[in-house]
């Protein structure tokens, strides 16, 4: 056994349970690629739905943003007018004065 697999042999046995390195060990080599291709198609579909409610989350937080720009935009429109309108009026007032 070369250094580099007796390293990577006790870190899994200090960190995984012994029954389930028991259980990996009595397995056949062909068994044990079979069950580890089968967890990396488990974390790639528990990761990409992560990524998916990511994106999702993303997107609605980008309709708000728009939205709340949007909302801004008519506030801010709103205000210039009313200035344009209280502007005419004191000119009216200061034109009769």
């Amino acid at each position: 056994m070369t250094e580099e697999i007796k390293e990577e042999s006790s870190f899994i046995d200090s960190n995984f349970s012994p029954e389930l390195v028991n259980s990996l060990k009595n397995l056949s080599n062909e068994n044990r690629q079979l069950v580890f291709e089968e967890l990396g198609k488990k974390f790639f579909k528990c990761l990409n739905e992560i990524n998916n409610s990511v994106e999702l989350g993303t997107t609605v937080v980008q309709e708000n943003i728009f939205d709340l720009q949007k909302y801004l935009l008519s506030e801010i429109s709103d205000i210039k007018k009313s200035l344009c309108l209280l502007n005419a009026k004191l000119d009216l007032l200061l034109s009769k004065n």
